[in-house]
């Protein structure tokens, strides 16, 4: 559930409004590697690590290095690499990261400015188009592969043709579109 966006529909912000313990932090290093040890043994030509949120990034750089040197020192088979991310928190170092071990990164970007900067603005309130779409250019320029996900909103579902043309205009290729789920709290 750590995240440093505060995204007005936010799936796991309700969810971990709605438990004991809002956070559990992030994943002790023990765990990690019991984790990728196990996994290993798995009757597959291919391990699939897949990162998703909260925001995964918040768990700091120096984790998914010591994650990826761990999975590079132990996986004698096959590996892929998947992070689903807003895209904010990328420099130059998560590119290299990124780049180097080859990751499929997913960017949660809700269209065209007036939408996206609605629905998910960072921790003071403000959008956060103009930053995903530079650190979109960055995983472009390094050639690492991504997509883009967008949460389809009652109010985006009426603007199919600006959200289209948002697309194009940005060459994304390969998107995907989720409906946004209803608050826990709602009695729908």
């Amino acid at each position: 559930s750590l995240c440093n966006l505060r995204c007005k529909y936010c799936f796991y912000s309700d969810v971990s409004h709605n438990r004991s313990e809002s956070s559990m932090g992030i994943m002790k290093k023990e765990v990690m590697e019991k984790l990728i040890e196990q996994s290993l043994t798995l009757p597959v030509d291919t391990v699939q690590y897949c990162f998703q949120g909260g925001e995964p990034t918040c768990a700091g750089i120096d984790y998914f290095k010591a994650f990826t040197e761990y999975v590079n020192i132990k996986n004698t088979q096959g590996k892929q690499y998947a992070i689903q991310t807003n895209g904010t928190l990328l420099n130059e170092q998560w590119i290299q990261l990124l780049k180097e071990n080859r990751f499929l990164v997913g960017i949660s970007i809700d269209g065209f400015v007036k939408n996206h900067d609605y629905f998910r603005k960072d921790a003071q309130g403000k959008g956060t188009l103009k930053t995903i779409l530079f650190n979109l250019r960055r995983l472009r320029n390094a050639g690492i592969d991504f997509n883009v996900l967008t949460v389809l909103t009652k109010e985006l579902s009426k603007k199919p043709k600006e959200l289209y043309h948002f697309y194009k205009e940005n060459n994304f290729d390969f998107v995907q579109i989720i409906p946004c789920l209803p608050s826990l709290q709602r009695n729908e």
